[in-house]
C-alpha cells in the first residue's frame, strides 16, 4: 500500500515581511499590496510593496504603489485597492502628527 501524502499545502506566500496583505484580481492576474515593512522614511521614498501572480503560488515583486509623502505624514499601513474605469484606486491608512 503506498503512502498518503500529506493532507495539508504549504505556500510560501512570500518570504520577505508582507503585513497587512491586500489581494485583487484584475483580468485573471492577482496583485498584492502590503504595508511597507522597512522603517520610515523608506529608503526608495515609496511605500505600498506591489507583488504579482497568476496563480496565487508563484509570486514576483513588481514595485510599489505610491511615493511616500514625507512630514508631516508618517507611517502608511493597511492598503487596500479597488479597480474603476480601468484606473487602480488605493486606500490607506496614515498617521499625521497634526491630528
Amino acid at each position: 500500500m503506498a503512502a498518503k501524502k500529506p493532507a495539508t499545502y504549504c505556500n510560501p506566500f512570500w518570504t520577505e515581511s508582507f503585513p497587512d496583505p491586500f489581494v485583487l484580481k484584475v483580468r485573471g492576474r492577482y496583485y498584492a499590496y502590503a504595508t511597507e515593512h522597512e522603517t520610515y522614511p523608506p529608503a526608495d521614498s515609496w511605500v505600498f510593496p506591489i507583488l504579482t501572480s497568476s496563480d496565487l503560488v508563484q509570486w514576483r515583486e513588481i514595485g510599489k504603489a505610491m511615493p511616500a509623502f514625507g512630514q508631516p505624514y508618517g507611517r502608511y499601513w493597511a492598503p487596500e485597492v479597488t479597480v474603476h474605469n480601468g484606473q487602480f484606486l488605493l486606500y490607506y491608512a496614515v498617521h499625521t502628527s497634526e491630528f
